[in-house]
């Protein structure tokens, strides 16, 4: 189950990827955004904060391939004109504010109350 679809991340985006990249770099995320919530004892939900979540990851995720395939360099030069973008920054902040969504989710869900074991014993001939 993907938290987003790849109709979502086009709208946000604009990319040129085809639907299959754009939907591995989805799977990518829910797979990192999975990987986060478990440890908490939670699952993730298509609505809300896990595909808000879920969409930030991927455009991290088609920052870094634009990146790596050279689509996207951090400076290119045309003639006179020199352009420069700043991915790495982009990537990072796509990535926290998806983690920071996430936080928000952990901190909504309600606390399950600690089970622990307790143990009585009794001391004879004190």
């Amino acid at each position: 189950m993907s938290y987003c679809t790849t109709a979502e991340l086009l709208l946000r985006t604009g990319s040129t990827l085809g639907a299959d990249v754009l939907q591995a770099i989805i799977d990518d995320a829910d797979r990192e955004i999975d990987a986060w919530l478990a440890p908490r004892g939670l699952s993730g939900t298509s609505s809300g904060a896990c595909k808000s979540a879920s969409l930030e990851l991927a455009k991290a995720g088609i920052l870094d391939r634009m990146r790596l395939d050279g689509t996207q360099p951090d400076s290119s030069t045309e003639g006179d004109v020199s352009s420069s973008v700043q991915i790495e920054p982009a990537i990072k902040r796509h990535r926290a504010t998806a983690f920071a969504l996430l936080q928000e989710y952990v901190d909504a869900q309600p606390t399950k109350p600690l089970e622990r074991n307790r143990r009585v014993m009794r001391v004879a001939g004190r």
